[in-house]
């Protein structure tokens, strides 16, 4: 049982840095290191997580909301970018 608990603590805080690392290097100051066609895909991420976090309307609210709302985002940033 503990080292089912270790495992999945490691893939959690392997899975958070991941968000973090892809979140920063959406951030528009890291523009000039991503390479044109990954701009849009890692821009609308963070544009995503902005959006589910400090959101227009209400912020996280429901997070229910929250999370429809960033994916819904995403997947119309990454269709704008495929189809270009």
């Amino acid at each position: 049982m503990r080292d089912a608990y270790k495992m999945l603590m490691k893939a959690t805080a392997k899975a958070s840095v991941l968000v973090v690392v892809v979140y920063a290097y959406g951030s528009p100051m890291a523009s000039s290191f991503r390479p044109a066609f990954l701009d849009a895909p890692f821009a609308g991420f963070h544009r995503a997580v902005d959006v589910a976090v400090f959101g227009g309307d209400g912020g996280l609210g429901d997070p229910r909301t929250a999370i429809v709302r960033a994916s819904d985002s995403v997947k119309e940033t990454l269709s704008d970018s495929m189809s270009q």
